[in-house]
């Protein structure tokens, strides 16, 4: 049994909600340049993660729209998530088709320290997006419940998720 991710409830982040934004990169500006304020990332990881979106999209067709932007544990001080609830969906490219585009409504941007503890984080956070449950309580729930659900997610064994 492989042991969950281990993330501090501190560490993630509920940076917007409600937020306002015109395109997927505004947020992504928004996001990185936030976490390096708060000593998550290094001056990098916000054009790392655009240079990565350009490349590779990800933009999920679940539900509700979710992107889960991310960059390379080189750009990371700290692991946490950034969890970005829009006013307005926002067009990002699909993963799965990046010639299409879906309007997201919840970003989780993803900074984790390690490779490994990345590749395994965004496996489980694509689980719980297919999970209506999860799903939903990410969009209605207040931050500090958001904080909670993220942190109990992310951390369970891999047997358990």
């Amino acid at each position: 049994m492989a042991e969950g991710i281990q993330l501090e409830k501190e560490t993630i982040a509920v940076l917007f909600a409600d937020k306002a934004a015109t395109d997927w990169k505004q947020v992504l500006t928004e996001c990185g340049t936030m976490l390096t304020e708060l000593g998550f990332t290094k001056p990098s990881f916000t054009e790392a993660c655009i240079e990565r979106e350009h490349r590779y999209p990800t933009g999920l067709p679940t539900e509700v729209g979710i992107a889960i932007p991310h960059a390379g544990s080189a750009h990371v001080n700290k692991s946490c998530l950034c969890i970005i609830r829009l006013r307005d969906p926002v067009m990002f490219r699909r993963i799965d088709d990046p010639g299409s585009e879906i309007p997201v409504k919840v970003v989780v941007g993803i900074a984790v320290a390690s490779d490994d503890d990345q590749a395994r984080t965004l496996a489980r956070l694509v689980q719980g997006f297919q999970d209506h449950d999860f799903l939903n309580s990410l969009v209605n729930l207040d931050g500090e419940e958001v904080k909670a659900l993220m942190q109990d997610w992310v951390s369970r064994p891999d047997d358990q998720a």
